[in-house]
């Protein structure tokens, strides 16, 4: 393991020397490569403390190399080992651990605060809703008001009773005899209800069922300021999403087509699995998921 704070093993001494070799100021290479001026700073510098996640700061470095027209072997090499070399010394206490490589971006502070905040908050408002559900309800009203009504009832039907019977007498000693001919009973006739049809039907809508679409689940940490467009297989359009550094955006999508503005520019996680860039910085690039992704 490389000491990092000997400018001969630091991977961005080399970042530099390359640079000024060319006679390349730092404001040029970052309108040339659209790289953040802080971040470029932080490279040359081995400032591992302000770098992004290990497989972003390596698609940077790949992008740095290109553009200087140097080899990224031995820098990617010096990266690994000042790494390694910066990890042992915080493991062994010589350094405090920091945020560098494993930034906290804002879905895993929703995650860890808000949501359980939220789940507190809505815990105690069905507590009191129920307190006060349970102070208005007076079941001994509501019993006597149902015998109330009961009663009510009791005797609306004995009054009903009455009456028909007082009618039917009447109507038996005015009614004249009928006789009901063989077609008007053939017409008063009902067709036998089917028992199996209802478990056809419900058969049938069970075959009809679909099984749940397992859905992919794109997380996307921006570095720097860009864009993407984006086209789900549910989508008639594709539609533009505007990206900031450290807000990370999720998309949910059975398949997609999705084109980055700046490849180079963006981390990628594709069902949890940290899948690095798409790209190079400053490049335009179409990605198809999930044919295009080595699961």
């Amino acid at each position: 393991m490389s000491d990092i704070t000997n400018p001969e093993t630091a991977f961005g001494s080399l970042l530099k020397k390359a640079r000024q070799e060319k006679s390349l100021s730092l404001e040029e290479v970052c309108t040339d490569l659209k790289i953040n001026l802080k971040l470029l700073r932080n490279l040359e510098d081995s400032n591992l403390e302000d770098l992004p996640k290990r497989a972003f700061t390596k698609g940077l470095i790949k992008s740095y190399t290109k553009y200087l027209a140097v080899d990224d072997e031995e820098i990617l090499a010096l990266y690994n080992s000042n790494f390694e070399s910066n990890a042992h010394m915080v493991k062994t206490g010589v350094l405090k651990q920091s945020d560098n490589h494993d930034t906290v971006f804002i879905s895993d502070v929703f995650q860890k605060t808000v949501i359980p905040v939220s789940i507190l908050f809505f815990t105690i408002g069905g507590v009191f809703a129920v307190s006060l559900f349970l102070k208005s309800y007076n079941p001994s009203s509501t019993f006597n008001n149902a015998s109330e009504t009961s009663k009510q009832d009791l005797s609306q039907k004995k009054d009903l009773q009455v009456a028909t019977q007082n009618n039917k007498e009447t109507s038996n000693t005015n009614k004249p005899t009928s006789v009901m001919s063989t077609t008007d009973t053939e017409a008063l006739k009902i067709n036998p209800v089917n028992k199996n049809s209802g478990a056809l039907v419900s058969a049938a809508t069970n075959k009809e069922e679909k099984a749940p679409v397992q859905l992919n689940t794109l997380t996307v940490e921006p570095l720097d300021k860009t864009a993407l467009m984006i086209k789900t297989n549910l989508d008639e359009k594709a539609v533009r999403a505007s990206l900031k550094p450290n807000k990370v955006r999720t998309f949910k999508f059975e398949s997609a087509e999705i084109k980055y503005f700046d490849a180079g520019a963006v981390n990628l996680l594709f069902n949890g699995k940290d899948i690095g860039v798409p790209g190079n910085f400053g490049e335009q690039k179409v990605v198809r998921y999930p044919s295009e992704i080595a699961q």
